[in-house]
């Protein structure tokens, strides 16, 4: 982990580190590592502005935002204990479907967002308004997952006319923060072939999402 933390810092590029757990987030063993991993990398880049704390990749069951809060509020409280300052991304239950709870009943601290996961087989504007549109204004989203592949495995499977596009549109006009899934030639939905060259066209999401990143690169520069 500390060396690609190390070269995002060097490159001056913001760097999430993701507790990448997708799993029922309610037994003690889950518990006790994940506050074990916060523990001890938090402290690590308290002092680091640049990187960004992501809670809990995708918690699953139990489907409910009290419970899930109930459980995750502590390890929030964890990591401020000794990280003031680090954005913190949140999740929700259900493969962090269910983040628009958080506009009746958020966690309690300062400078957190609410993570959403989302890909083409999840629909298409009503499932977006109803997870984030519907409460962008007053909730701050951040998208960490998603991405589309003609043909993918579900739920990735779309095209950039389809869902690339559309869904690039709809961040805009939302002002959600978003990161794109997945950097890789193998795991869905790839970007690049076996010899990394950049795929696009309308079934690969790598050269729209390099368009995409470009057309924002000088959008809120500090």
């Amino acid at each position: 982990l500390n060396p690609a933390v190390n070269e995002c810092v060097a490159r001056q590029i913001y760097c999430i580190v993701d507790w990448h757990y997708i799993t029922d987030y309610s037994s003690s063993a889950v518990n006790t590592s994940t506050l074990n991993f916060w523990n001890y990398v938090a402290p690590k880049y308290a002092n680091t502005p640049n990187i960004i704390f992501e809670l809990y990749n995708e918690p699953t069951t139990p489907n409910n935002w009290s419970t899930w809060k109930s459980v995750a509020q502590p390890w929030v409280n964890a990591i401020r204990a000794v990280a003031p300052n680090n954005l913190i991304l949140i999740g929700s239950p259900q493969w962090s479907q269910t983040t628009n709870n958080a506009a009746s009943s958020p966690f309690s601290g300062t400078n957190l967002m609410y993570v959403v996961h989302i890909y083409p087989q999840h629909g298409g504007q009503s499932t977006l308004d109803s997870w984030v549109g519907n409460t962008s204004g007053t909730v701050p989203y951040f998208i960490t997952e998603y991405g589309w592949q003609n043909g993918g495995g579900s739920p990735t499977s779309g095209t950039t006319s389809g869902f690339g596009v559309p869904f690039e549109n709809y961040l805009d006009s939302k002002g959600l923060s978003s990161t794109a899934w997945v950097f890789d030639t193998i795991w869905q939905p790839i970007m690049f072939d076996a010899n990394w060259n950049l795929l696009g066209g309308d079934s690969y999401m790598g050269q729209q999402t390099q368009l995409y990143l470009s057309n924002h690169k000088n959008d809120d520069l500090p």
